[in-house]
Parts: structure tokens; sequence; C-alpha cells
């Protein structure tokens, strides 16, 4: 765990090793009457001065009427407010030398005073510079962050529109594959809307999720393909997914109108049975996919369904260029995949 300390605990460490280093260094050359307490207080009332002008600088630099000011207004006021504040504390200090100390002050060279001045002048305005640059860097950190909060909020705004444009569409077909059960099968239609109450709870539960463990998809299209196969009895789906990738994140409801397209268009094999293959596998050290195989040919209707379209859309904005939507027909087979960059992902399982 990383050890952070406030700046004030900084300053206050800073300014009592200066006042350690004065009196380890004049403590020589001076005679103190008294306790040597006397000694120690008579340096370490600078630090202390030095210390409270530090938090006063910190307090006038991290004001947002500064930080709204121009570089050359800052400037001058850094100036203004350091010169003011180098003589107030000079005065400070001769006084409490004078009248609580008791201290005798022997006149001093012109030239001495001069550089006393201008090293605590200098000091100030580093502590304020330090400030400033601290202060400007902290707004700006907390801009990128509001712009990245806003950011988030609009993608996930928009994506709960996206899920909830899909949901009656989804809906519509699945009561559709029920209704035709109802005539023909009563006990299946019962049983495939028991399903479709599973599938509606979780569609509810993810329609504020941007992610959901793949597992959870997988479980969601295993209940609409029963569903699905209370209707059509020829439809034969299988799944084969890399056991390292059931927790590896995706967006909600992808599978759904990949399966669905392929339902709705497929094309029974020689065999008589329609082809289903849900397929999830490491493809290299940065990328995975997602693929829907069905035996059938490619047309353009799956191409500009709903559904398809809708998914696009929500890919497009979760993972952005970090991922690859492609349908093509390879020997007698439709093969639609989805590509996504492992670091594309909220919670990658590598």
């Amino acid at each position: 765990m990383r050890l952070r300390m406030h700046p004030l605990a900084v300053y206050a460490l800073i300014w009592f090793a200066f006042g350690g280093l004065a009196l380890a260094l004049h403590a020589p050359m001076y005679e103190y009457q008294g306790s040597p307490v006397i000694m120690i207080v008579d340096h370490y009332d600078w630090a202390l001065l030095g210390f409270l002008v530090s938090c006063f600088l910190r307090h006038i630099a991290h004001r947002p009427t500064i930080l709204g000011l121009g570089w050359i207004q800052r400037v001058l006021l850094g100036i203004g407010v350091a010169a003011a504040l180098t003589l107030l504390w000079v005065a400070l200090d001769v006084l409490i030398g004078m009248f609580i100390l008791r201290r005798h002050f022997e006149t001093l060279p012109v030239e001495f005073i001069i550089g006393y001045l201008l090293y605590m002048f200098v000091i100030q305005v580093a502590v304020y510079s330090i400030e400033l640059v601290l202060a400007l860097d902290t707004r700006e950190k907390q801009a990128q962050e509001q712009k990245r909060l806003a950011e988030n909020a609009a993608i996930r705004a928009q994506l709960e529109m996206l899920q909830f444009q899909l949901q009656p569409h989804f809906l519509f077909n699945t009561l559709s594959a029920i209704s035709g059960l109802i005539s023909s099968a009563p006990e299946q239609a019962q049983e495939a809307i028991v399903e479709l109450s599973e599938l509606l709870r979780a569609s509810v539960s993810g329609a504020h999720t941007i992610e959901v463990p793949l597992r959870e998809e997988l479980a969601i299209a295993k209940v609409y393909l029963r569903i699905q196969q209370r209707r059509f009895p020829h439809l034969n789906p299988s799944f084969a997914i890399e056991k390292e990738l059931e927790e590896t994140h995706i967006a909600p409801f992808t599978l759904q109108p990949l399966l669905e397209n392929a339902i709705q268009h497929g094309t029974p094999s020689s065999e008589g049975a329609l082809r289903l293959s849900v397929l999830a596998r490491r493809d290299d050290d940065t990328h995975w996919s997602l693929s829907v195989v069905n035996s059938g040919a490619l047309g353009a209707p799956r191409i500009r369904g709903v559904g398809l379209r809708n998914l696009r859309s929500r890919l497009a904005t979760t993972y952005g260029d970090a991922h690859d939507f492609c349908m093509e027909e390879l020997e007698g087979n439709v093969h639609a995949r989805i590509r996504i960059r492992y670091e594309a992902l909220a919670h990658p399982s590598r």
C-alpha cells in the first residue's frame, strides 16, 4: 500500500528540519542566557512562522478565484503576496525576539539585511509556485475525471436505451414461438412460458449492466434455445466453450440476436437438422472470439435485421475499435463472429 502524506505534514517536516539546521549552524555563534530552551525557541519560532506562511500560501494558490486568473495575473499576485509576507514574517520574527525572548539585536550590515529579505522572499515565491502548479494539476485531473464520468454516464444511457429497444423485439419473437405451441402442445407451451419468465427475469436484472460473465450469457442462451426447440424440433444446438473464458465478461444479450437470426434464416442440413453451434475460444494472447455457426446461406435480411443492428450499436458503444463483428458464409454454414481485445474488457479472464 502506497503511503501518501498530506502536504501540510510535508511542510511541517521541512520547516522542522530547517529550524534544526539553523539551530546547529547559529548556536555556536551566540551566547544565550538562561535555559537552553530559549536557544531552541529562538530558532524554531522562525521555522514556525515559515510553516504558517507556507500554509497561507497554499490556501491562496488553491483558491478557485486565483486559478481562474490568467498566468500574468497569477505571477503578479504571487510576487505581491510573497513580498508582503516577507516583511510580515521578518517583523514578527524580530518582535518575538525583542519582547518575548529578550534578544538584543546588534547593528547589521545593509547587505546582510537585503540578503536575508531576498532569501525569505525566494522561499515564499518557491512555495507559491509549487502550490500553484499542484493546484492547476489537481484541477486538470478533476476536469478529466468529470469528463470521464460524464462520458461513462452517456455510454451507459445509450446502452440502456439500446437494451430497452432490444427487449420488446426479443419478447415479441419469443412469444411468437410460444404461441405456436398453445394449440399443438399445450403442456410444452406452459413449460415454455416458465422458461420465458426466466429470460425476462434475466433481462430485467441486466438492464443496467454494461457487462455480464459469459457463463450467465450462455445460461440465458440455453434457456432461449430450449424454448425454440419446442417449436422447432429439428433445431440441434451445441456449445464448445473454453473453460477459462466462462468468467470473461461481455455485453448482455449479445448471443440472443445471433441465435435468433440463425434460427430465423438458417436452413436444415442434408440430415434434416438445423445445426447451430456456439463457440468461444482464445484467438491469441490479445483477442478472444464468440461465434454462432449455423447451417444455411447468408442473405441480405440477416445483415439488416433489427436485432443485428442493435447488437452492432451496443458493441460499438461498449468496445469501440477494440472489437470486430463479421458474418460470412463458409462451406454451407453461416459464421457470425465477434472478436474482442482483452484490454477492452472490464473483467478479462486471462
